[in-house]
């Protein structure tokens, strides 16, 4: 799964918002006012989500006016303090993000990558 820039403020955008579609999404994580390009971007929104929504990251919630509304599957996430173990000794390493899905290389990631 692509987990560069984009998908981080992706991810940062479904934290702070319960639902949003394609076209929210997209505004939030490019801020572009231009129409053209929004489309252009949308569709690689689009792209990514679906890719998300298959490998069970996002779900795809509720379809308004034939509108989908997506939602951070949020069995597959977990947030928490992650430590380290070595031998006996124990080391905290901070508040993580770990994106944990069946048959996919765990993520981890620092919840300071995702505050603005």
């Amino acid at each position: 799964m692509k987990f560069d820039e984009t998908a981080v403020k992706m991810l940062n955008a479904f934290i702070d918002n319960e639902h949003l579609t394609s076209t929210e999404l997209t505004k939030l994580v490019f801020d572009i006012n231009n129409r053209t390009i929004l489309q252009k971007k949308n569709n690689l929104i689009i792209s990514r989500l679906k890719t998300w929504v298959k490998k069970g990251l996002i779900v795809n919630g509720t379809i308004e006016n034939r509108i989908a509304h997506y939602k951070l599957n949020e069995d597959n996430l977990k947030m928490g303090t992650l430590l380290l173990r070595i031998d006996d000794d124990f080391d905290e390493l901070g508040e993580y993000l770990v994106i944990d899905i069946k048959g996919q290389p765990r993520i981890l990631a620092p919840l300071d990558l995702f505050e603005e």
